[in-house]
Formats: C-alpha cells, sequence, structure tokens
C-alpha cells in the first residue's frame, strides 16, 4: 500500500515504556483517547491524544512490525513516533473528498502516531499527545480510572 522509506519524528514528552512488560491499556470517547503503560520505573504513564478522528490498537506485535505499510529501519521500537508526511493521512483526504469534494477540512493538517509496544501497536490520527502524570497504580486501566475520576 504505502511502499516508501518512512520517515518519523519522536516525541519524548513522555517516560520510557518498559520494553519486556509495558501492558498499555487504552479507553477512547469520541475526541480523545487516554493510554496507559508502564515505565522502567515500574509505575504507569498516562498519555492524552485530543481532536482523535481515528485509532487502531492491537496487531502487529514488534514482531511483525515489518510487514506494516508505515514501517522504516528508521522507526523507533516502544516509543512515540510521529509519521512524518503520512501517506496514510493523504489517503483519508482522498476518501474523504469522495463525499465531500468542496470541504476545506483536511486530515494531513493531523498528526499520524505510530507507538509501538512490546505485544502490540497504537495508531493515532489526531493532535500531540500530552503526558499527563505517572501513578503507582497495579494496572494500566487503574491509572486511566484514576486520572478520568479527577
Amino acid at each position: 500500500m504505502f511502499k516508501r522509506r518512512q520517515k518519523f519524528r519522536e516525541w519524548k514528552g513522555a517516560p520510557q515504556m518498559d520494553i519486556g512488560s509495558p501492558s498499555p491499556a487504552i479507553r477512547a470517547s469520541a475526541e480523545t483517547l487516554t493510554l496507559a503503560y508502564r515505565t522502567q520505573a515500574n509505575e504507569f504513564a498516562v498519555v492524552r491524544f485530543k481532536d482523535v478522528h481515528q485509532h487502531t490498537f492491537g496487531y502487529p506485535n514488534n514482531e511483525a512490525l515489518g510487514g506494516h505499510p508505515v514501517y522504516s529501519r528508521e522507526l523507533n521500537f516502544y516509543a512515540f513516533n510521529e509519521v512524518v508526511d503520512s501517506p496514510y493521512l493523504k489517503e483519508l483526504d482522498r476518501r474523504n473528498a469522495v463525499n465531500f469534494p468542496h470541504s476545506t477540512a483536511s486530515f494531513t493538517e493531523l498528526k499520524h502516531w505510530f507507538v509501538p509496544f512490546h505485544d502490540e501497536t497504537l495508531e493515532v490520527v489526531g493532535g500531540t499527545p500530552e503526558f499527563v502524570d505517572t501513578i503507582g497504580t497495579s494496572s494500566a486501566l487503574e491509572a486511566i480510572a484514576y486520572y478520568d475520576a479527577h
């Protein structure tokens, strides 16, 4: 689908995830996605994406990333990667033009985030992530629930 050498820009605004068992979890609403994952300090970091238009969470794991359309050797594993000049955002613009040919809304004004964990990958089309905090809970879901309540 997208067969060119992809470039990435790493966002370093949140703590480094544990590469062995980051145990991520997400909670998504209409325009916000909250992510929590285990850090190298064995706490859970909470990160929020706003203005989310689309997301996927799950396959591929770190061993199958080479088969993903945006994969290149420049990808930073276990990190927040912005896909520079994303071909997927251009594809979303093309799809949107079928029903809204005169729309001034552009997906290319958004960001395409690619976050490979050990056993799953998070992709987000939306705004820049925001680091919320770290917390010493027993799970990522518990960390998300804590910050949703406060």
